[in-house]
């Protein structure tokens, strides 16, 4: 998942010692004077640019806040070995790559919308919009906007929403594109994908579930529901789907499929086993 090469950045780069609390990214010249991280953490990022692109590498796990209007990627070194978690504040970033790629093989990154807050993320290019070589997780109680234009939304091993977040989710391919898929929480809404969740088993060979225990989705304009190869389990939560070809399929083998009385609802009609 993810092809790095597709993020290198060209001609010039700089590094970002220290970011305080209530400072300005745009302190550096290469960075873009509409955007801008908060942390407190040192050695955070360095930036670089790829033609009109501005590109920050996170290089140190933590926390940090986003606010702003980005032309360009956030993207992670592939030597952090714990998590990040994004805050987004009113950001809005477009990227003809990924809007987020994860590099590192191991640990999540986590994208929390604030509260009361309106947040998009939009790929041009041929790489999915957040894209990750490990773990995505979506919490928070704002809003997300996800639109691929080319691939998946969303694209790594487990994926995982939780909390109360509002996701709208458009894509070319899939919504989720995942090896393992939870959906704890939150309000989502995917429209005018291939498949709204697709869980494959992955070359390590690690089988792809999907897990739904709370939250309400609304599919519209879908190939399928879930796609998935080898459990889909809906235990909790509310599923409404309309003008989808297919609803819960096997993609390669023939998975467990469970599906809580009263949960889906296809077209108006209720679904049953």
């Amino acid at each position: 998942v993810g092809c790095s090469d597709s993020t290198s950045p060209s001609n010039s780069s700089s590094s970002k010692d220290t970011i305080s609390s209530n400072e300005q990214a745009s302190s550096n010249p290469i960075e873009d004077s509409n955007f801008t991280i908060k942390s407190n953490i040192l050695n955070a990022y360095t930036t670089s640019q790829n033609g009109s692109e501005t590109i920050y590498t996170i290089n140190k796990s933590g926390e940090y806040t986003l606010s702003g209007s980005l032309n360009g990627q956030i993207i992670f070194a592939s030597s952090l070995d714990t998590s990040v978690k994004l805050n987004l504040n009113n950001v809005s970033i477009t990227s003809s790559s990924q809007c987020i790629f994860w590099q590192s093989e191991i640990k999540k990154v986590e994208l929390s919308p604030l509260s009361n807050t309106i947040n998009s993320l939009i790929s041009t290019g041929i790489q999915s919009c957040v894209e990750s070589n490990n773990n995505i997780e979506i919490s928070g109680s704002g809003s997300l906007n996800i639109n691929s234009k080319s691939k998946h939304a969303l694209d790594g091993s487990n994926l995982t929403v939780s909390e109360s977040p509002k996701l709208t989710i458009t894509a070319s391919k899939d919504g989720f594109h995942g090896k393992n898929i939870l959906i704890g929480g939150g309000d989502i809404t995917i429209s005018n994908v291939d498949d709204a969740f697709q869980a494959d088993i992955n070359s390590k060979g690690s089988k792809g579930t999907f897990t739904m225990t709370n939250g309400n989705v609304v599919i519209n304009n879908a190939n399928s529901i879930v796609k998935a190869d080898t459990s889909i389990d809906v235990q909790g939560g509310k599923i409404n789907a309309t003008n989808c070809e297919a609803s819960f399929i096997p993609n390669v083998n023939t998975p467990t499929i469970s599906i809580a009385a009263n949960s889906v609802t296809i077209d108006g009609q209720p679904y049953n086993n």
